[in-house]
């Protein structure tokens, strides 16, 4: 059975993502311990809140470094909402915070003069690199979110949605860390396949 560490800290939106994991047949393990989360096959970052809150708990507990030891073991790495965010260099939510920096770029906020803000809903995620986590080019998955990841690198860019007229990443990959600003434990099916999915490909 594939053992799935799932990053415990305060913002974290542990049980969802725990529950489909056990669906897939596998063990979840809710943990903010090191030497368990690196005995994992895969670790999970989730979360709701805020970036800077989020940061401050990952450094209190030594997980920010506990997530690059195990991404240097190879081992597949998912960000999931604000667990992907936090992939990133920085955001400027409330104020100027530093991200893991596994992937360059910024987190920044939708404009709020031309987008209803959050957005929150079921929105379509376009395919910008071919892989097979998601069934077809392009599936619905749900959001809830105000700020959104802008990479360097275009390459790092896996999924692209359309959020009234503006596009934004909604998903990367960088060797093997991947991360999803949509809540694959929130979508139903296409949430669940894209799990499946990413387990089979790890």
């Amino acid at each position: 059975m594939r053992k799935i560490g799932i990053i415990s800290c305060s913002t974290n939106n542990l049980f969802s993502v725990s529950n489909v994991f056990k669906e897939l047949n596998c063990l979840p393990i809710i943990s903010n311990t090191k030497e368990k989360l690196l005995e994992c096959d895969i670790l999970v970052l989730p979360g709701v809140g805020a970036f800077n809150i989020a940061m401050q708990n990952l450094k209190a507990q030594g997980l920010d470094v506990t997530i690059h030891d195990f991404i240097k073991t190879g081992k597949f790495f998912l960000g999931i909402c604000l667990g992907f965010q936090l992939l990133f260099e920085e955001s400027d939510e409330f104020t100027k915070t530093s991200g893991l920096g596994l992937i360059k770029g910024k987190v920044k906020a939708f404009d709020k003069k031309k987008l209803i803000v959050p957005h929150i809903g079921w929105n379509n995620v376009r395919e910008l690199q071919k892989n097979s986590l998601i069934e077809n080019k392009m599936n619905k998955f749900y959001f809830i979110h105000s700020f959104f990841a802008e990479p360097n690198n275009k390459k790092n860019i896996l999924y692209q949605t359309e959020y009234n007229k503006f596009f934004f990443c909604s998903g990367v990959k960088k060797d093997n860390i991947f991360g999803t600003q949509f809540h694959p434990e929130k979508s139903g099916k296409n949430g669940i396949n894209f799990l499946k999915n990413l387990l089979n490909e790890s």
